[in-house]
């Protein structure tokens, strides 16, 4: 999700220790939050091992086919069960949505997975596949970040959905739509530990 490997791994380390303060707290809300952060961060180091296999001429398809949609898959997942282990409740509705997710991008990125490859500004284009289309990348934010619309912290709450909304509107006419949002989790990460320290 960033333009280079060191840039990945800085972001990687940034979103793991933000997800490991969050844990460390005890409190069920700010575990919801650190979990989803420790899947987002996932995606960083995937990012750091594809821009070192291109780096070093190693292909980069098997591994990009299984790694990056392991870790899309559970994005959602995490922020779906952080709610369900936060609320006790279950929303059918989001657990039909993300089976059709889980189908689509499965059959999606095994059948047309091929070498990754960088876009004209420098970021990753995963398996050379994009999210096509204005419904189905705004299907995906939806799917991310919908569970957070009830996190009890109403700051937290309200700087995830800007930070959804920002996402969405920046990346959504660029075609490595899933890996535009490394520098925006940084920015983000930094303000839930400065939430922290505040606030606690």
């Amino acid at each position: 999700m960033c333009k280079t490997i060191q840039d990945s791994i800085l972001s990687g380390t940034l979103s793991y220790l933000t997800g490991a303060v969050l844990l460390a707290t005890g409190k069920p809300k700010y575990i919801w939050l650190g979990a989803f952060v420790l899947v987002i961060g996932t995606m960083q180091w995937v990012d750091a091992t594809i821009w070192y296999m291109k780096d070093h001429s190693i292909p980069t398809k098997e591994f990009t086919k299984y790694a990056v949609v392991s870790v899309l898959l559970l994005e959602p997942l995490a922020a779906y069960l952080g709610y369900i282990y936060y609320s006790g409740n279950r929303m059918p509705l989001y657990e039909l949505a993300y089976i059709v997710f889980f189908i689509s991008i499965t059959y999606t990125w095994q059948k047309n997975c091929k070498e990754t490859t960088v876009t004209a500004d420098g970021y990753l284009k995963w398996c050379d596949i994009t999210f096509k289309g204005v419904l189905n990348k705004t299907f995906f934010i939806g799917l991310l970040f919908f569970p957070f619309l009830w996190f009890p912290d109403v700051f937290l709450r309200n700087v995830l959905m800007v930070s959804a909304l920002v996402l969405w509107l920046y990346n959504i006419n660029h075609e490595a739509f899933g890996s535009r949002w490394c520098y925006s989790f940084g920015l983000l990460d930094g303000i839930i530990l400065g939430n922290l320290a505040l606030r606690g």
